[in-house]
């Protein structure tokens, strides 16, 4: 999907049990990629810290970005855009996540609260803090005060 060169070579993190269909689905978009595997099932801990160590090997530089695989992209080249922008804010020694703008109030989600700005063009905000699943209530009164949906994914760069 990503052959656009902003890319490196992915490593991709997956359970024991699915490393075949990964290895299979590489192949059929025809691309390389690492595998890492977890060390339990749900546990992706340990290895997105082997992913983050094998994708440092490329130079002191590289920005790791580490992405759910439950998402859907439907704008690739905006998707790519906001990549962008977080990779050179994670260059700038911020750990940056995605945030996703809430179409309506979940339970299901955590959220972030936003502050002042990283960037000169205020896309990049500074986090004031991370709020796991919230009540109703509690999920409105975020939707309300502009919060975000905490994406769960991640750039950063070594310090």
């Amino acid at each position: 999907m990503l052959d656009d060169g902003v890319f490196e070579t992915p490593v991709v993190i997956s359970n024991h049990e699915y490393r075949f269909l990964v290895a299979e689905q590489l192949a059929e978009i025809g691309r390389d990629a690492r595998i890492v595997l977890e060390p339990v099932r749900r546990d992706s801990g340990p290895a997105v810290a082997v992913a983050a160590e094998i994708a440092a090997e490329a130079g002191p530089e590289t920005v790791v970005a580490v992405l759910a695989a439950d998402h859907v992209v439907q704008d690739k080249a905006g998707f790519v855009a906001l990549c962008k922008q977080a990779a050179e804010a994670a260059a700038l020694g911020y750990v940056v996540t995605l945030g996703v703008k809430p179409t309506a109030p979940a339970t299901g989600y955590g959220y972030i609260k936003t502050s002042k700005p990283v960037t000169r063009d205020g896309a990049v905000l500074k986090v004031a803090g991370f709020v796991e699943k919230p009540d109703a209530a509690t999920a409105e009164k975020y939707i309300a005060e502009d919060y975000l949906w905490n994406s769960g994914n991640f750039f950063s760069a070594p310090t």
